[in-house]
């Protein structure tokens, strides 16, 4: 099993609760716009992490706001920047990584509806509608925002794109990082 690297107090450290995580990726696409000279420090799951950046044995990590508001609205973590396009509703004086350090920059968890490829096509339509439907009604928007997510209900096509997009960046940021699972 390999071991996790011991952070470096000359270099800045990053905690993930992984190599192929979004937090991992967030960091390095964060390390690689920057030009920073950064150790990641690799975890079995986030929940460490975490831990170990509120205890200041790590410099900082990625983490989801569903995760880290309990901890930033107690006083035990502190936001600096929203990894988002656009600032979080429920963070909303947290501002983007993109308006503050780096334009442009989006690295985000994001989730989406998949069907098999060989659902006909009235079925596919149906659920999409009816998922765009439920997105619209205030409960719904109120629950997601309260977990810090933003939700989209893009069309099927609109989606194809973004994750064609999303591949091509990330196996991008992959490679530059020499990035492997662990």
């Amino acid at each position: 099993m390999p071991t996790r690297p011991r952070p470096s107090p000359e270099k800045i450290n990053f905690a993930s609760g992984g190599s192929g995580t979004v937090q991992r990726l967030a960091a390095e696409l964060l390390r690689q716009r920057l030009g920073l000279d950064m150790v990641h420090v690799g975890y079995k799951s986030g929940g460490p992490a975490i831990t170990d950046v509120m205890g200041g044995q790590v410099d900082f990590m990625f983490s989801t706001i569903a995760a880290s508001y309990p901890l930033v609205s107690s006083g035990k973590l502190r936001a600096l920047a929203v990894s988002s396009p656009q600032r979080s509703p429920r963070l909303p004086e947290v501002p983007t990584i993109a308006e503050t350090v780096v334009p442009g920059y989006e690295a985000y968890e994001w989730n989406g509806l998949f069907l098999p490829s060989g659902t006909p096509a009235p079925i596919a339509e149906k659920l999409h509608k009816a998922v765009v439907e439920a997105l619209k009604e205030e409960e719904v928007k109120k629950r997601f925002v309260d977990v810090g997510v933003q939700p989209v209900g893009s069309t099927p096509a609109e989606f194809a794109d973004f994750l064609k997009k999303e591949d091509a960046k990330w196996a991008d940021v992959i490679r530059k990082g020499n990035i492997k699972l662990d």
